[in-house]
């Protein structure tokens, strides 16, 4: 039998995703890394490299804690 409806992560996701665009309009969407980094525990750590130097900036301002370069 075929599964009825998205899986429950895709769920959560597009849940996520309105959380960030609170009027309805489509304005701002993150990668896999951001919303994994703020499902993080005080305990978790986890590193993230991105692949485009071009977009290093945007994920500086976006990092709750420094950034290694």
């Amino acid at each position: 039998m075929g599964q009825e409806g998205p899986a429950p992560a895709a769920v959560d996701y597009v849940e996520f995703v309105r959380m960030l665009n609170p009027d309805g309009k489509l304005r701002h969407y993150p990668g896999s890394p951001w919303p994994a980094s703020q499902m993080l525990r005080e305990s978790d750590r986890l590193r993230l490299y991105e692949l485009h130097s071009s977009d290093l900036s945007t994920c500086k301002n976006a990092s709750p804690t420094p950034v290694a370069r």
